[in-house]
C-alpha cells in the first residue's frame, strides 16, 4: 500500500514538472484528467493509511468511527488540489459543477459520517457520476 501511494506521488511531482514552468498557464484537458485521477487516488491510498494507523490505536474502533479520523481530511485536501489545478477554459464550467457537487457530498458527510458505508445513500453519487462524464478516473469513486 505504501508503495502505491508513493508511486501515486513520484507520478504526481512527474507530470507536476511538465510544462513551461508558467503556473498561471492552464493544463489540457487530458493533462487534467491525469493529474486529477493521481490526486483522487492518493486520497484514497491516504484514507487506507490513516485508517491503519488509527486501527493500530484503537483496535476495537467500529468502521463508522473510522471515517472522521481517516475519511474526511483526504477528501478535503483532494478537494483542495483539484481546485488548485489549472483547468482549460472550456472545461472550467464543467468542473465547477463537479466542485460543487463534491463539496455537497463533503457537507453531508461531515454531518452524517456514516452515509460514507452505505453505497444505496452515498453523498458523492452525483459528484461521481459527473467524473465519470468528465473522464476523472479515480475521483469517481468516492469514498
Amino acid at each position: 500500500m505504501l508503495a502505491l501511494a508513493l508511486l501515486a506521488v513520484a507520478s504526481l511531482a512527474l507530470i507536476a514538472g511538465c510544462g513551461s514552468g508558467d503556473s498561471t498557464e492552464s493544463l489540457t484537458k487530458s493533462l487534467f484528467q491525469k493529474k486529477a485521477n493521481l490526486i483522487c487516488n492518493a486520497a484514497s491510498t491516504e484514507q487506507y493509511e490513516k485508517a491503519a494507523l488509527y486501527i493500530k490505536t484503537h483496535p476495537n474502533a467500529k468502521e463508522a468511527e473510522l471515517i472522521e479520523p481517516a475519511g474526511i481530511p483526504p477528501l478535503e485536501k483532494e478537494l483542495e488540489e483539484l481546485k488548485g489545478l489549472s483547468a482549460p477554459s472550456d472545461f472550467q464550467e464543467q468542473l465547477d459543477g463537479f466542485f460543487t457537487e463534491f463539496e455537497k457530498g463533503l457537507e453531508k458527510l461531515k454531518a452524517e459520517p456514516q452515509l460514507a458505508l452505505s453505497p444505496q445513500d452515498n453523498p458523492f453519487e452525483k459528484a461521481n457520476n459527473l467524473a465519470k462524464k468528465y473522464k476523472l478516473g479515480d475521483c469517481s469513486d468516492t469514498p
